[in-house]
């Protein structure tokens, strides 16, 4: 789990008044604002900062036919 927030505007809101855990974003599978960390140790691939895409909402939409989340919001 990635600590910190990622500031993401929502239509409608101000545009400082919303903050996103690294977490929450880490989950769908949407990039975040924290260092790239290596998750698997491997130097095949590179540090990201969100899941590996197997372990996301995002696959998990991808392989049901649904629409991809573009924002967490």
């Amino acid at each position: 789990m990635l600590p910190g927030t990622t500031k993401e505007p929502v239509a409608g809101e101000p545009a400082d008044d919303t903050d996103t855990p690294y977490f929450e974003r880490q989950a769908v599978g949407l990039p975040t604002d924290a260092e790239p960390f290596d998750f698997n140790d491997a130097p095949l691939t590179p540090p990201t900062s969100t899941n590996p895409e197997p372990f996301t909402e995002s696959a998990l939409r991808k392989e049901m036919g649904l629409v991809q989340r573009n924002s967490y919001s």
